[in-house]
């Protein structure tokens, strides 16, 4: 089960914009109204994996052995409080590192799910970073932002480009149609917003806490890493 199914049974229910969304439409949004959209996609595609859809051995290259209480809570943290606020990732690059894994599932049956969820997105997000930009940060850098080790990152890279055999050319029609489907979301979530749910309010306060410091720690680690 690919992203673009669960994408598409999504907006099944809504009625699709008067204006056709594409790429440069769709970065026109708040960014952050996106992010929510990109982030409940995501967690209710993880929510309908089953186990027998995906390859069993390759998944364990991409599986993280810590148990994860809080899918939803730890993409958000992933690509909001990390990438997006460490890097200069765009939403273009976002989907463009989504579609990277559905070609992954397509081609190889690498499923995203709760186990693989950190590590798949976090390889496919400095993937896509890398092939779409002239000027990114290193992949020391990336080891501290994910909490990574950098020879894990590394290994896994070069796993993706091998599984695609070296071919991460995403087509502009192909980024357009995920986006006419982000669109018909987007467009429909000022007339219902309770289609994003919150994350959890459970200690919140901690979490923030324990947020706060780990931003301290990066932006010394980052300030040591420009010195």
């Amino acid at each position: 089960m690919t992203l673009l199914l669960t994408l598409k049974h999504m907006c099944s229910t809504f009625h699709p914009p008067e204006q056709a969304f594409n790429s440069q439409i769709i970065n026109m949004y708040d960014q952050n109204v996106l992010i929510k959209i990109i982030i409940s996609w995501i967690h209710k595609h993880i929510c309908e994996i089953k186990s027998h859809d995906y390859n069993q051995q390759l998944v364990s290259l991409f599986t993280n052995k810590n148990i994860i209480v809080n899918t939803k809570y730890v993409i958000n943290y992933l690509i909001k409080n990390r990438f997006f606020k460490y890097t200069k990732i765009t939403i273009e690059d976002l989907i463009y590192a989504l579609i990277l894994i559905d070609h992954l599932i397509a081609a190889h049956s690498v499923q995203l799910s709760g186990s693989t969820a950190y590590y798949l997105l976090s390889i496919s997000l400095i993937v896509s970073i890398k092939f779409n930009n002239d000027f990114y940060n290193s992949n020391h850098h990336y080891s501290k932002l994910t909490v990574i080790n950098m020879n894990k990152i590394n290994i896994l890279e070069l796993l993706i480009f091998r599984l695609l055999n070296g071919n991460l050319w995403i087509k502009s029609n192909e980024l357009d149609h995920y986006c006419q489907y982000l669109g018909i979301l987007v467009s429909s979530y000022k007339c219902n917003t309770s289609m994003i749910k919150p994350i959890e309010e459970k200690d919140r306060e901690d979490r923030q806490d324990r947020q706060d410091r780990e931003d301290r720690e990066d932006k010394k680690d980052q300030e040591d890493e420009d010195c």
